[in-house]
């Protein structure tokens, strides 16, 4: 019984973290405006950037939600 209940919880909290979908998104902005967005919380220290035009790089539903 102990070994069921520990495998379903193992599966679960595992199931939760790989669970998450990510997006593709473009944000056009300047300097500044990216760096209000890595004031938020969201990390923009990898991914495509284009100086002063856009930066590209994958987000989380919940750094989506930020970002909108």
């Amino acid at each position: 019984m102990k070994l069921l209940l520990l495998s379903s919880i193992l599966f679960l909290s595992v199931f939760g973290v790989f669970g998450q979908n990510y997006s593709r998104v473009k944000i056009f902005g300047n300097e500044q405006e990216i760096q209000r967005i890595c004031d938020l919380g969201v990390a923009v220290d990898h991914g495509i950037r284009k100086e002063g035009m856009f930066f590209i790089s994958d987000f989380s539903k919940e750094e989506i939600c930020i970002l909108k």
